[in-house]
């Protein structure tokens, strides 16, 4: 197999010639690439055809990546974690994203989540995301070791009004409670 790594301003493709392109354009990568390998940290996480990596990639990293997620994590260990803090960082996160449409909501169901329906489950780590790709933002509530979902059917019903869907779901290391705003 001859491979070539095609220099700035590239060269015509030839036929029967393999090209070696690396890009972080996914929508050049996915029109040209006959195979795609995604590495990060200088390891291949995946390869495959470009509807394989586009359409259900495995890794979490692939997926980030390609969907453009943003992301803010915060662990809460203790009754000293810095709230206001963190309400400042979301609010930020929403400025930065072009979101601000989703702030209120995002810090309501926070309160919401944090104060009333899990304010006995410590530690808890608690993630808002965005998709620049898919413009999904969701808030995500995990506590480790939990088998099963905190929320009551009230609860959920409460929740399930002020966003666009909640999701209940075990992960490997305990349960999540997801809500797309």
């Amino acid at each position: 197999m001859n491979c070539t790594i095609i220099p700035s301003g590239g060269v015509p493709r030839k036929e029967g010639m393999t090209m070696l392109i690396v890009t972080h354009e996914m929508k050049f990568a996915r029109d040209v690439s006959t195979r795609i390998f995604f590495m990060m940290g200088g390891y291949i996480h995946e390869d495959g055809t470009p509807e394989q990596i586009f359409e259900a990639p495995i890794h979490s990293a692939t997926k980030t990546f390609i969907q453009r997620i943003r992301k803010e994590v915060f662990e809460i260990d203790g009754p000293d974690f810095d709230f206001l803090g963190m309400h400042s960082t979301i609010n930020a996160f929403c400025q930065k994203y072009n979101i601000t449409g989703k702030l209120e909501t995002a810090q309501q169901l926070t309160d919401i989540m944090l104060n009333d329906i899990m304010a006995a489950y410590r530690p808890i780590t608690v993630r808002i995301t965005h998709s620049e790709l898919s413009a999904v933002t969701a808030l995500g509530f995990m506590v480790e070791k939990m088998t099963a979902t905190p929320l009551s059917d009230s609860q959920r019903n409460l929740l399930a009004a002020q966003c666009r869907q909640v999701v209940e779901e075990p992960t490997e290391r305990g349960f999540r409670v997801k809500l797309i705003i």
